[in-house]
């Protein structure tokens, strides 16, 4: 998996081949075949793996008033969020790359995106419950959410 990113981050999606990869993890072909069928099924994985560890950094928030006010919270998961992706540069340069994917690798990354989105959309609808956002085109705020 980290030869994987590597080559990845250093190629591009399109650029990069099976050969690339077993190459950077110095693995046999069939090695590699043991656990992925091509190189579109590993970068579902690095995908997969990187909204797991964003979706680790975010934290419920709690109307306990020890754990601090609900809109500070939400903050603070705004910037855990970025914070790991910055901590995780080379999986962040993979799916934010413009690259001639092809049409199931792009679906994974539209799919990685709209997760994304949509955890970025509950947080908003958690503030809106809780009443420290007003109302608003969740979609909107999501993609654009700024991080103070």
């Amino acid at each position: 998996m980290a030869a994987a990113t590597q080559v990845f981050k250093e190629k591009g999606y399109h650029a990069t081949s099976v050969g690339d990869i077993i190459d950077a993890a110095r693995i046999a072909r069939g090695t590699f075949y043991l656990y992925f069928t091509n190189k579109r099924e590993i970068f579902a994985a690095l995908s997969a793996g990187f909204l797991a560890v964003i979706r680790g950094s975010v934290r419920k928030i709690s109307l306990d008033p020890t754990e601090g006010e609900p809109l500070a919270q939400m903050r603070a998961n705004f910037r855990r969020v970025i914070h790991t992706v910055l901590q995780h540069e080379d999986l962040a340069t993979i799916v934010l790359r413009d690259d001639a994917l092809d049409a199931e690798a792009r679906a994974q990354l539209d799919l990685f995106y709209e997760q994304v989105i949509g955890l970025i959309g509950q947080a908003v609808r958690v503030g809106h419950r809780l009443g420290i956002a007003r109302e608003c085109d969740e979609t909107i705020i999501a993609v654009s959410a700024p991080v103070r």
